[in-house]
């Protein structure tokens, strides 16, 4: 399949369920999403935010909505997903992931994924990140630049279920940096319906 097909594929609507039959919806955010972008990031705990932001986050100012819902599709690239309705129309936003690419190396994008508390455990992180790498891929970018806090657990595994870590080291403040290497994705006519 080509590039261009890839990059048309990346733009629709994914469905998918999971395991336990829970009907999903992944989609690039844009900035008709601000509204559903805040009401997820209300769903997330104190410690959540503060694993994502390396920082105390009580809100999201009116900037950084515009800005994270303001994917270009060539330097940021960001996926939500929501738990879709019976129509398969999305409804409910659990998980946010983005990609964005590096000025001084293009062929590194930095990454980071966010799933509100209760969905966390259940495949979505991985399910997001597998997506945003072939995109990510497909688009050029060859390794993930991941900051991260040292005692979030989960963000390594989830990204070392999709990536293979190439480098890791200590950025301060008790944050480590890690370099992911991406693989090709298989053509989208070879992935499983139940992948």
């Amino acid at each position: 399949m080509s590039s261009s097909k890839h990059r048309k594929a990346a733009g629709r609507p994914i469905r998918v369920r999971l395991d336990d039959g829970t009907p999903l919806v992944m989609r690039p955010l844009h900035p008709g999403d601000v509204l559903r972008l805040r009401r997820g990031f209300e769903q997330l705990s104190e410690r959540s935010r503060q694993r994502r932001f390396l920082t105390a986050k009580p809100t999201l100012s009116p900037a950084e909505l515009a800005y994270l819902t303001a994917g270009d599709g060539e330097h940021r690239r960001t996926l939500g997903v929501a738990v879709a309705d019976r129509r398969g129309r999305a409804r409910t936003p659990i998980a946010v992931a983005r990609c964005e690419r590096e000025t001084s190396d293009p062929t590194i994008g930095e990454v980071a994924v966010t799933v509100i508390d209760s969905w966390q455990g259940r495949g979505i992180g991985r399910l997001v990140l597998r997506a945003l790498a072939g995109i990510s891929w497909n688009a050029g970018i060859r390794r993930w630049r991941a900051l991260i806090a040292g005692e979030n657990a989960g963000a390594f595994r989830v990204l070392a279920s999709v990536a293979e870590e190439e480098s890791r080291q200590h950025a301060g403040a008790g944050t480590v940096e890690v370099i992911y290497r991406l693989a090709p994705p298989p053509p989208l006519e070879d992935v499983p319906a139940d992948a």
